[in-house]
């Protein structure tokens, strides 16, 4: 018994050249520029409105792709998650039997 096996399920989605999880950081890049193109089109001419909707999007994605060819998608989530991580734990000694109301104290760097 044969089966296919389609090569395309092994790779990350594309779309338009930005692989993976970037298309969800374009998505977001395009998205704030609509919100803003719209709400500089409301207080101007429409025009100068649907003209920031379009720098914007075309900002986000050439900005997505010098990105992209920078960094891989896991050295993105290293940035991502680096944020969270504090610096330092600092705890006071106790003795192993005194251990009942321990306190950490988390600083971070600044």
């Amino acid at each position: 018994m044969n089966h296919r096996i389609y090569k395309s399920l092994d790779s990350t989605a594309s779309l338009f050249g930005v692989r993976g999880g970037n298309i969800m950081i374009l998505l977001a890049g395009v998205a704030a520029g609509l919100m803003l193109g719209l709400f500089i089109g409301t207080l101007t001419v429409g025009f100068i409105g649907f003209a920031v909707i379009v720098l914007s999007a075309v900002a986000s994605y050439l900005g997505v792709i010098a990105f992209q060819a920078r960094y891989t998608e896991k050295e993105r989530d290293k940035l991502i998650a680096r944020g969270s991580i504090p610096d330092v734990i600092v705890f006071t000694p106790k003795r192993f039997r005194d251990l009942k109301g321990v306190e950490l104290k988390i600083k971070k760097k600044k």
